[in-house]
């Protein structure tokens, strides 16, 4: 009862917050659609968004720790993301890598796929999707097996193309700051 009353607790608190940096005066917040997005339901949930996108994603992600398909679940996201390519859907990573987190193997997944990456200019703590200019996923998890499998973990699923503009608008002032992986 009180893990179940946290985690609406955290549900509630990224919503309003994500709510109230992104609305501006002339949104209608009737138009957002807000879904909750907890633990292992995100592997599900994003894949999908990925596998139905039309234009483009940009990814701005602390932690990717496998690109391959050991742990079935992050080397999924990231084919997703290969096959999203290949359709001609425009894709922009900015991965964090300072310290012991530098995401080598998953900036080589890629760049041999001549997929656009650069790295951040600084630590960057934030997981963040933005697809099609209308949907923003936001929240705690990385791609990595545990935040799939055994973390505790919400993330929030925005439709709403105003909250989309202002995260791209984010993400664009941290990609051209961003720099090329060696």
């Amino acid at each position: 009862m009180i893990m179940r009353f946290c985690k609406q607790l955290i549900i509630f608190s990224i919503a309003l917050a994500v709510i109230l940096a992104g609305c501006k005066e002339d949104v209608d917040a009737s138009l957002q659609e807000i879904t909750p997005v907890l633990d292992s339901d995100y592997y599900t949930q994003v894949k999908s968004l990925i596998d139905s996108t039309k234009t483009s994603v940009e990814i701005m992600m602390f932690l990717v720790s496998d690109t391959t398909n050991n742990f079935g679940e992050p080397g999924g996201l990231l084919s997703a993301i290969s096959d999203a390519y290949s359709r001609g859907v425009s894709i922009r990573v900015l991965l964090h890598s300072m310290g012991d987190i530098t995401n080598d193997k998953a900036i080589q997944f890629f760049k041999s796929r001549e997929i656009p990456v650069k790295i951040t200019d600084k630590y960057a703590h934030t997981k963040l999707l933005i697809i099609d200019d209308k949907t923003v996923v936001l929240g705690s998890h990385n791609w990595t097996a545990s935040a799939f499998a055994s973390n505790y973990e919400a993330s929030i699923i925005i439709r709403d193309e105003a909250t989309a503009f202002d995260y791209k608008n984010y993400f664009n002032d941290h990609y051209d700051k961003g720099v090329e992986p060696q």
